[in-house]
């Protein structure tokens, strides 16, 4: 006679954590003082994270300081649309500065095989005439040779 044994599940063990371990949340809002670099770079991360400008004014100093606060939340649907158009005209001005070096190169090119090509042709002129001079100093040589006999 064959017996089934009907297994439990063992019980769920909770997972030991120190009280002292920290708790990574975000917070709601963030100000932010740094020098202009070091403050717009922190801008850059945090927006990455969620975060976005605040209403409050974005204080630069003279001294190259900036004070501002930034908090979790969307932007609003017409600065996206803004911020795109921003980087689809950045992107024209890039292929129109990218055609523009194009362009520059390829004169820079061409101006550089005209200058060989007449660089070239200079010397066979140099090349011919101090052909004819040489046939020509042959000639008086000769000349003179004649004469003294």
């Amino acid at each position: 006679m064959t017996r089934t044994v009907k297994q439990e599940a063992p019980e769920p063990q909770a997972v030991a954590t120190p009280l002292d371990a920290p708790v990574m949340r975000k917070p709601f809002s963030v100000r932010i003082g740094a020098t202009c670099h070091e403050a717009f770079n922190q801008a850059a991360y945090l927006a990455r994270q969620g975060y976005i400008f605040s209403d409050g004014p974005i204080q630069v100093f003279p001294n190259g300081m900036a004070f501002f606060d930034m908090h979790l939340g969307t932007p609003v649907d017409y600065l996206v649309e803004r911020a795109k158009e921003t980087v689809r005209i950045g992107a024209e001005q890039e292929e129109a500065d990218r055609q523009r070096a194009i362009k520059e190169e390829a004169r820079r090119i061409v101006e550089e095989e005209k200058q060989a090509a007449a660089a070239k042709q200079i010397a066979a002129l140099k090349a011919e005439n101090a052909r004819k001079i040489a046939q020509i100093q042959a000639e008086a040589d000769a000349a003179i040779a004649a004469l003294s006999k």
